[in-house]
């Protein structure tokens, strides 16, 4: 017998398989990353929407709150806005009386609403000139300035002195800078050279030359020394 002669087998072609652990190849979606990236687009969307739910749910909230007394503070007006005042400091203001007769008031800070003719003065100072040439200051903690009038209100601790050595101390006094002459219905103490005066008033007169303490009064005279 004549043997067939042999033929070699024709072997499968193999594919390559990836090792264990090997990213898959760029482009292939795996799908962890397509759930990141739909969770991305998810809140990019939510979180806006719920930032202008919870700044309309604070705003309206008094209005949502059944409570009267969320419903009184919705609706309350606001205060009206004050008066337009111009505020000067280191004020001073100059004039001349009936006779001609300088006087000058300062104050640490003058105020005066728009259009109105008083001027409120902290710690304001009047000083008068006289006719012998003698001069009056009178000073507070306040006062108010009536300019068309020329009147001005002190409070607060008045203290009027005289040239002459004379001293009124009082709480509240008007002085009338036309005619020089000042007045006041506070308990008064007086002092000078002839001893001290406590009194229920005092009335500045005769263009400023003369003060007079009203009474009931208590006079305690200065003792003279040769």
């Amino acid at each position: 017998m004549t043997a067939a002669p042999l033929r070699p087998a024709i072997a499968a072609p193999r594919v390559p398989m990836a090792p264990p652990g090997r990213r898959p190849p760029p482009g292939a979606a795996s799908p962890q990353g397509a759930g990141r990236r739909l969770f991305v687009r998810v809140a990019k969307r939510l979180l806006p929407a719920a930032a202008i739910l919870l700044l309309a749910l604070v705003a309206l909230w008094p209005q949502l709150d059944g409570s009267d007394e969320a419903r009184r503070l919705t609706f309350r007006r606001g205060a009206e806005p004050p008066a337009d005042t111009l505020r000067v400091r280191d004020a001073r203001f100059q004039g001349v009386d009936e006779q001609g007769r300088p006087y000058t008031v300062t104050a640490a800070e003058a105020a005066q609403a728009t259009g109105a003719d008083l001027v409120d003065l902290v710690r304001p100072q009047a000083d008068m000139t006289l006719s012998d040439g003698a001069w009056v200051l009178l000073a507070a903690r306040e006062g108010a300035y009536a300019r068309d009038v020329q009147v001005l209100d002190l409070r607060g601790a008045v203290t009027l002195n005289h040239d002459a050595g004379y001293q009124v101390v009082t709480e509240a006094a008007r002085v009338k800078l036309r005619d020089h002459s000042a007045e006041g219905e506070s308990p008064v103490a007086a002092q000078g050279p002839f001893g001290t005066l406590e009194g229920t008033g005092f009335v500045l007169t005769e263009s400023g030359q003369v003060i007079v303490v009203t009474g009931p009064a208590r006079l305690v005279l200065q003792e003279t020394r040769e």
